[in-house]
């Protein structure tokens, strides 16, 4: 059943980047107030399925690393799926989630195997491959900028940093208002984000355009944005990290991959095919 919910927490993290692109299609930009509609929804839903009001005033700090993080990722994210292909911006966002296995390695002593080692090494391998593009190809989509490149390290920064605050906050107070921590952290995205939407003038001007025709992907969007995080949440007491997030990853990232050829229509190289079919390899390796 464990292993079942990783495969969902998967699956809900990679619709979560497809619903970005499909609002990217639809707005006039809009990065932050999608953050302020998805985040407004996730909060709604932990809300919703809190049972448990206890909170204690030291896992406010937690509360705002997480919403600093997310903050972050939830912008930079949709920038970066705006900037750049989906499966390659995919990618390299997922690798983020090695911050909270090197963070279980290091820090709450999580076995290393020479499986995991070969795994990680693979997965460096295939996000070398996957970038690769010969002088002059035309094969590739061509979107690749600085612009992207900043979004999408951006973006696995704060991704990498939300796993691991959320880690960390697992393990120092266990289930015990776990999703009031995560409620009283969306609640402080949405206020950063609406007021960084009120104040950048292109984002306040299209507002009404972009809630017309973004407000039912935000909703699914904060739907799975929520599960994948209440999901995390409660494997983080059950598999360890350096298994954890690694499959969320690979995983996520061979979902985006097919959905990226089928429905995008993005093309790559075969040595860029063979960089995703090692992506895969190192999530059997990972998770040995």
């Amino acid at each position: 059943m464990e292993y079942l919910l990783l495969l969902l927490s998967s699956f809900t993290t990679s619709v979560g980047n497809i619903l970005k692109k499909e609002y990217n299609k639809r707005s006039h930009g809009g990065a932050i107030f999608l953050g302020v509609m998805v985040a407004t929804v996730a909060c709604l839903f932990f809300l919703a399925i809190n049972r448990d009001w206890s909170f204690k005033t030291e896992q406010l700090g937690y509360s705002f690393g997480f919403a600093a993080s997310y903050c972050t990722s939830m912008v930079m994210g949709t920038l970066a799926i705006k900037t750049g292909p989906l499966a390659k911006t995919n990618l390299i966002i997922s690798c983020s989630l090695l911050m909270p296995t090197f963070y279980g390695i290091i820090f709450l002593g999580d076995d290393i195997k020479a499986t995991l080692i070969v795994g990680i090494v693979i997965l460096v391998a295939a996000l070398v491959m996957t970038n690769y593009k010969k002088s002059g190809s035309d094969t590739d989509d061509g979107r690749v900028s600085l612009h992207w490149l900043i979004f999408v390290l951006l973006s696995s920064i704060g991704n990498g940093m939300c796993a691991s605050v959320q880690k960390a906050e697992t393990l120092a107070f266990g289930d015990s208002g776990k999703n009031i921590f995560m409620a009283i952290a969306l609640a402080c995205v949405v206020a950063v984000l609406l007021i960084l939407t009120l104040c950048v003038k292109s984002e306040r001007e299209e507002i009404p355009h972009n809630f017309k025709c973004g407000w039912l992907i935000a909703v699914l969007c904060g739907v799975t944005n929520a599960v994948t995080n209440a999901l995390t949440m409660y494997l983080n007491g059950i598999i360890p990290a350096s298994v954890l997030f690694p499959v969320v990853s690979g995983v996520g990232m061979t979902l985006i991959y097919l959905y990226s050829i089928i429905f995008v229509k993005e093309k790559y190289t075969p040595i860029q095919h063979v960089g995703y079919a090692l992506g895969v390899v190192s999530v059997v390796l990972l998770n040995l």
